[in-house]
């Protein structure tokens, strides 16, 4: 099986069908394990963002990219711990599901 980017071909041709793409970015509320974080509900959070992602690609967008921006101040890549990975990965997988469109994930 070749991997995306790796058959000598353009990444998003390959995604998208084109090569100019509009990505709309999805930046989280703080996450469980942020300084930030302040104890609303995890659903909450991910409600948002799967709506945030719904309105980008109402709008036009092709794609989205989930970042987790409201985990600032933001963490070393040795120091994040894998609450973060496991949260982005079921928020990143709800929208991809329900919206059905290609979606990055930036940690």
């Amino acid at each position: 099986m070749t991997q995306l980017g790796q058959s000598g071909g353009d990444a998003l041709v390959e995604l998208f069908g084109r090569t100019k793409v509009v990505i709309g970015v999805v930046h989280l509320a703080p996450l469980p394990g942020s300084p930030r974080f302040d104890g609303e509900a995890v659903e909450a959070i991910y409600q948002r963002g799967l709506d945030d992602a719904r309105s980008y690609l109402d709008g036009g967008c092709d794609g989205v990219i989930v970042e987790n921006h409201g985990d600032i101040p933001f963490a070393k890549p040795d120091d994040i711990g894998p609450e973060t990975a496991a949260y982005m990965a079921v928020v990143s997988d709800r929208i991809r599901r329900e919206l059905g469109k290609p979606v990055g994930i930036n940690v």
